[in-house]
């Protein structure tokens, strides 16, 4: 563990977790190796052993590509900061009452009155007053519904499926269904 300026670095060697059930079925099949060669050739105890090493060592050898182990470093710092107080300098006051500010001037001068005169202002050619018609009552020809015109359901209606009239009997007549929150609602109070 250093600990140099703040700095703490932390070494690990982590090994692959995932390939343990590769390497206990490896060893299995390295000891299976050396009682079946034991066996077939009739091998006495020296060259058994000799064989058994020589299994073992390839054996740890596959098993540390095998299990393929990584180094973790683990590094904290801490960083130290040191803030200096500001050096403050003042400054004389005869220095501060040097600049010179700039000199305003007050000029008489006779004052004009104003004169109301017309003044020719062009408008154009007046505007026709737009022939709107107010309806009390919008339908829906999509949902067969009518509402007043200040619903706000009968506002959402598109322009297409828009149906207008002022009595209530013509949209009966269409067999349209009354809005629940504006027309049933006013029925009510």
């Amino acid at each position: 563990m250093d600990n140099k300026g703040g700095v703490e670095v932390r070494e690990r060697t982590l090994w692959n977790q995932g390939n343990v059930i590769w390497a206990v079925a490896l060893g299995f099949i390295i000891i299976l190796i050396e009682f079946l060669v034991v066996k077939l050739f009739n091998l006495e105890s020296i060259p058994a052993i000799f064989i058994g090493a020589i299994l073992v060592f390839i054996y740890s050898i596959i098993l540390f590509f095998l299990l393929e182990p990584a180094i973790l470093r683990e590094i904290k710092t801490r960083e130290v900061v040191t803030i200096e107080k500001p050096v403050i300098k003042e400054i004389p006051r005869y220095v501060v009452h040097t600049v010179e500010k700039p000199i305003e001037k007050y000029v008489d001068r006779p004052v004009e009155k104003y004169v109301d005169r017309p003044v020719p202002v062009y408008t154009g050619a007046p505007k026709r007053k737009l022939n709107i018609p107010k309806y009390n009552y919008i339908g829906s020809s999509e949902t067969k519904t009518y509402h007043t015109r200040y619903c706000r359901l009968g506002k959402l209606i598109k322009k297409k499926y828009k149906v207008h009239s002022n009595k209530i009997s013509d949209f009966k007549r269409k067999k349209f269904k009354a809005c629940k929150v504006c027309v049933l609602k006013r029925k009510k109070v």
